[in-house]
């Protein structure tokens, strides 16, 4: 029998203690297999050339600002693919914008861009968009939005009838109706020949036509709308014939004979055109009864005008004359002694003929100078008593002195403008002041400057030095 030595028995401990902690190890393994995954998921994730991240939230996401500070005038604009650059007007308020975007929503329908103030839109096939303005400002994003609905391009003039004809031994006068579609009832109609035939726009969807002599006309119509011009003409043939009786079949035999000759009341004159127009007594430059506009120069003291004119008609029922300055305009009299002002006075001159035919307006722009007068007529002193300039004043002498005693705090300058139109700026040692009052300093000059800026815009400085003299008391009061 093998006897056991201590150090056996501890070599048998070890060995028991290596298996119990091998089973241990095998039965967690086996737990953890059984009841989850993720563990093993998470320690293989270890391992991987990848892995996943939890990112936190922007916190210097930007607010949205829809339809409040920024916004379109209208939310819904309906167009057609005829439209030219159809525009969406928009309106902010309480920001400064540093730049617009635009965008809508399906390029393929409409794109748009930014011009001028306005979103322009580009319209490609009929469809509804939705039209996003945006603008980035003070840490905050703003955005306006609109539906654009686009339709077929339907818009157009539509006559009754496109030719017709007139016997101006019957009448003299037809009517031509129209009528629009998606167009406003903006319509502008010409003449091809207004010796022929003259034309003029009535209420209700009519042109009146009214027939001066025989010949051939094209009458167009014409609207300009969202950019784009939309015709339609009209094609009139103007005669002047007598008709006959035809032959009487129960009597063939017969001849045509010619139907007597209508009762025609004498034809009343349609001419509205000048003969002459005369300015201060001296006829237009060029004169033209067919010329209907005109311009003219005059100097900067010429203060009135007048301006003599006769119909070429002397059964012509009136002549009607308006004058306009900038956007004022009023109806006189007559031309005679016209006052001018300033700039481009306009003078408009309507004959209206004896059958009541209103005539193209003769346009006469009279351009007045502007004054070049930059001068003083006088500067004095109003204020103290005594006080004089260097030398007697000439409006060509631009630089004066005056020497005021050491009692002399202040003073006051009056000035006389050469010509009324003129304006005036004061300068007292550099600053903008006025001539009231000014200070004076013992010891020191004091430089005064009036500057004249005639009308036209040209400046001239007449410069005061006023020197006060040194106080030599030096007593105690």
């Amino acid at each position: 029998m093998r006897n056991y030595s201590k150090k056996d028995e501890e070599e048998k401990q070890k060995k028991r203690k290596i298996i119990i902690r091998i089973i241990i190890i095998i039965l967690l393994l086996l737990l953890i297999t059984c009841c989850t995954s993720k563990f093993w998921g998470t320690i293989g994730d270890l391992f991987k050339n990848h892995g996943h991240w939890t990112v936190d939230p922007d916190t210097n996401d930007k607010t949205i600002i829809t339809n409040e500070d920024l916004r379109f005038d209208t939310t819904l604009l309906q167009i057609s693919l005829s439209d030219t650059k159809p525009k969406l007007s928009y309106t902010y308020t309480k920001i400064i914008p540093e730049g617009f975007t635009c965008t809508t929503s399906d390029a393929e329908i409409a794109t748009c861009y930014v011009a001028d103030g306005y979103v322009v839109i580009n319209p490609k096939k009929t469809g509804s968009v939705t039209v996003t303005l945006q603008t980035e400002t003070n840490g905050k994003i703003y955005r306006a939005t609109a539906n654009v609905q686009i339709s077929e391009a339907t818009k157009g003039i539509h006559l009754a009838t496109k030719s017709g004809t007139m016997n101006l031994i019957r009448n003299n006068r037809i009517n031509i109706s129209y009528t629009l579609t998606g167009l406003p009832d903006d319509v502008k109609v010409t003449s091809s020949d207004d010796s022929i035939a003259m034309v003029s726009k009535k209420a209700n969807g009519l042109i009146e036509v009214v027939g001066l002599k025989t010949g051939k006309v094209t009458i167009t119509l014409e609207v300009t709308y969202n950019g784009k011009t939309y015709q339609e003409s009209y094609t009139l043939t103007i005669t002047k014939e007598q008709t006959t009786t035809p032959t009487d079949p129960e009597n063939p035999s017969q001849p045509d004979v010619p139907n007597p000759p209508p009762v025609i009341e004498p034809e009343k004159d349609s001419n509205t055109t000048l003969k002459e127009i005369n300015i201060n007594g001296t006829l237009i430059n060029d004169f033209s009864s067919s010329n209907y506009n005109y311009s003219i120069g005059v100097d900067e003291n010429t203060n009135s005008i007048t301006i003599d004119t006769s119909a070429t008609s002397p059964s012509a029922r009136n002549i009607k004359y308006t004058y306009c300055y900038k956007d004022e305009c009023k109806e006189v009299v007559s031309l005679k002694g016209l006052e001018l002002k300033t700039g481009d006075n306009t003078v408009t001159i309507v004959v209206t003929a004896e059958d009541g035919t209103v005539g193209k307006p003769y346009t006469i722009t009279i351009n007045k100078a502007s004054s070049k007068n930059n001068t003083l007529s006088n500067i004095q002193i109003t204020s103290p008593e005594g006080l004089t300039l260097n030398e007697p004043f000439d409006k060509e002498t631009l630089d004066y002195t005056i020497t005021a005693p050491s009692t002399v705090d202040k003073i006051t300058l009056q000035e006389t403008l050469g010509d009324s139109r003129s304006k005036v700026k004061y300068f007292v040692d550099g600053k903008e002041a006025d001539l009231m009052d000014i200070p004076l300093t013992s010891g020191k000059t004091t430089k005064v400057e009036i500057q004249v800026t005639s009308e036209d815009g040209t400046p001239r400085t007449y410069t005061v030095n006023i020197y006060r003299e040194s106080s030599d008391n030096n007593f105690l009061t």
